[in-house]
């Protein structure tokens, strides 16, 4: 259920990106504002990663779960009966700060489950957001074509999103946090939690740098299938149909995280994700569909798992401050990752493919240098054995 929430959730800050120009017809958003929806989603995402997660450490979990999902119905609300540009794009900054709320319930999840078990489970929860954030472009694509009106998607979005407040609303038990630190002191810690934990900074840096890669490659993706391969909005959205199967990743990785093959998990995802993005460098201008997807599939799958398993060991790091801890991470993640859609709309322009494949390798190399420094320090750092 966690799972399925968090994956509507976010789910939401993604239909309109496909709708744009048939929304702004309508609401008379200019051509120059339209990439203004990305922004402000992107923004009001920062939001709530910096401001509404870590409340997760210090208030009733579920309380503030429901909370946002009224914020969302609202924000739904107002996105599918406004007529006015400003109220729209308004929209789109709540449904951003209220969707952060699926990273309360990642870490939530866990508290649920067995030690032994707790990489399994954020797999799966983890497998539910980005099944959202995959499924919504092609899911707003086929609603549209379907019901001849953009605002048909967040009607249905809306109807999705009660249902779901309503089920949490009746299984999902409360969790109170251990201690409950002051106002004050909760985010004055962030800083504190940030100098005091290597960890955080290693996995939050190699992950942002292959989200970074990541929002490039699906970025430039659909301008490559339309313009290479002719494909229609309906062909486009079965290519990024098909690229959420790397969600299923997510959940096998929590498991072999479990198993105590966490290191193993990270250096196949760093370096992976890097050797998939420049191979498309070759097996897109060679034309092969069939490469570029599995390609696509591979790297999705690649950037979970990296995902996955460093939140799992992130959240060994104090249990009293997990949310703290995932707030931290994700800001940093998101800051960073958020250039991506800028960097490879640029690239795509001005390199063609080529721009956005290898410029997305070159930061997927940055995270595997970073890797091999850190796996160098702890080597000497060592205590040698006898």
């Amino acid at each position: 259920m966690l799972a399925v929430a968090c994956g509507v959730l976010v789910a939401n800050n993604y239909l309109s990106q496909t709708l744009i120009a048939e929304i702004g017809a309508d609401v008379g958003l200019s051509s120059e504002l339209a990439g203004a929806t990305v922004t402000l989603t992107q923004f009001g995402s920062g939001l709530g990663f910096a401001l509404v997660v870590p409340l997760a450490d210090r208030f009733e979990n579920r309380r503030l779960i429901l909370l946002s999902f009224v914020g969302v119905i609202l924000a739904l609300v107002a996105v599918a009966t406004t007529t006015t540009a400003s109220v729209f794009l308004l929209g789109c900054m709540m449904l951003g700060v209220c969707a952060t709320t699926s990273q309360i319930m990642v870490p939530m999840a866990s508290f649920f489950a067995r030690p032994e078990k707790q990489g399994r489970v954020i797999g799966l929860v983890t497998a539910g957001l980005l099944g959202g954030i995959m499924l919504a472009r092609p899911f707003a694509s086929f609603v549209t074509h379907l019901a001849g009106d953009w605002r048909a998607v967040f009607w249905v979005a809306l109807a999705l999103t009660v249902a779901l407040g309503l089920l949490l609303l009746r299984y999902l038990p409360p969790r109170d946090p251990p201690r409950q630190p002051a106002a004050g002191e909760l985010f004055a810690s962030l800083w504190t939690l940030w100098r005091q934990h290597s960890l955080v900074r290693r996995r939050a840096l190699w992950q942002a740098l292959l989200f970074l890669a990541f929002n490039m490659f699906w970025t430039a993706a659909p301008l490559e299938l339309a313009a290479r391969y002719e494909l229609g909005q309906d062909g486009i959205a079965l290519f990024a149909l098909a690229g959420a199967g790397g969600a299923l990743a997510a959940p096998l990785a929590g498991r072999f995280a479990d198993r105590g093959h966490g290191s193993l998990a990270t250096a196949l995802a760093i370096v992976g994700t890097c050797t998939l993005l420049t191979l498309t460098g070759w097996v897109v201008p060679a034309g092969a569909l069939v490469g570029f997807w599995l390609c696509a599939l591979g790297i999705d799958a690649m950037v979970q798992t990296n995902q996955v398993v460093g939140q799992r060991a992130l959240y060994q790091l104090s249990e009293s401050a997990r949310s703290r801890i995932n707030a931290l991470y994700m800001t940093v993640v998101f800051v960073i990752g958020a250039f991506g859609p800028i960097l490879g709309t640029v690239l795509h322009a001005r390199f063609g493919w080529h721009g956005p494949a290898y410029g997305g390798a070159a930061f997927a190399g940055a995270a595997v240098l970073l890797w091999l420094a850190a796996q160098c320090t702890a080597t000497r750092d060592a205590p040698v054995t006898r």
